[in-house]
């Protein structure tokens, strides 16, 4: 393997560690933000014995009401929102990356840039699909969530996660996807995903590129012995 498809790997596998160690500084900030929420809920339901019953009843739902909108609406924007569009950053960046040592060590004109296509997606498969044969993703459901990665990404960069301001196509489709309960919420209007449904696709898309790092090596080496 020479040092330019070796480097083009390294650099694959670096930038995963990288978004591991911020997946797992995102949970810790989560946790943190969450018992801030809860501490500030708890204050005010405290010393409220001098107040009469129906007082006493609204503030609790005002400090519920508080909690509710902090963990389940602002964590998501401010925390997973950023790493969702990071993710789908350097999966795209790997797809691109070996699509480009192919084309080095095919020698071949045609560049992945160059594929045509309804999206960035599409336009892989065609390119992996006629250069070396492979498909992919080797997992539908694996593909699926891809898939569901790269379009809440792009509601979250192009219309701030808000659905009314995604297209009604995508937002009839995001709403299928929340209706699955796998982690996405539609609530407050707003695209709201969890934290867990943040770290499955995190650990789909790291086995993904794993996956397509060693077919590539294993279609290199093939290469190299012709």
């Amino acid at each position: 393997m020479n040092m330019r498809i070796a480097f083009g790997l390294v650099s694959i596998s670096s930038d995963m560690d990288i978004l591991e160690a911020q997946m797992e500084f995102v949970e810790e900030q989560a946790e943190q933000m969450r018992l801030f929420a809860e501490n500030i809920r708890d204050d005010l339901v405290q010393d409220v014995s001098s107040i009469n019953e129906d007082d006493r009843r609204a503030n609790w739902q005002f400090a519920e009401g508080f909690y509710d909108n902090y963990v389940e609406f602002r964590i998501p924007r401010i925390l997973y929102y950023p790493f969702i569009v990071s993710l789908h950053s350097v999966y795209e960046s790997a797809l691109t990356e070996i699509a480009n040592l192919i084309q080095e060590k095919n020698g071949k004109n045609e560049s992945f840039t160059n594929v045509k296509g309804k999206d960035f997606l599409n336009r892989a498969i065609k390119y992996y699909r006629g250069t070396i044969g492979y498909e992919l993703s080797q997992n539908s459901q694996s593909w699926e969530r891809i898939r569901i990665l790269t379009e809440i990404r792009h509601a979250i960069a192009h219309a701030n996660g808000h659905l009314e301001l995604v297209s009604q196509g995508k937002r009839k489709q995001i709403k299928k996807w929340i209706k699955q309960d796998i982690g996405i919420e539609g609530d407050y209007g707003d695209i709201i995903v969890s934290g867990a449904f943040v770290r499955e696709t995190f650990e789909i898309v790291k086995g993904e590129l794993e996956n397509l790092i060693e077919r590539f090596k294993d279609w290199n080496s093939t290469a190299e012995a012709c």
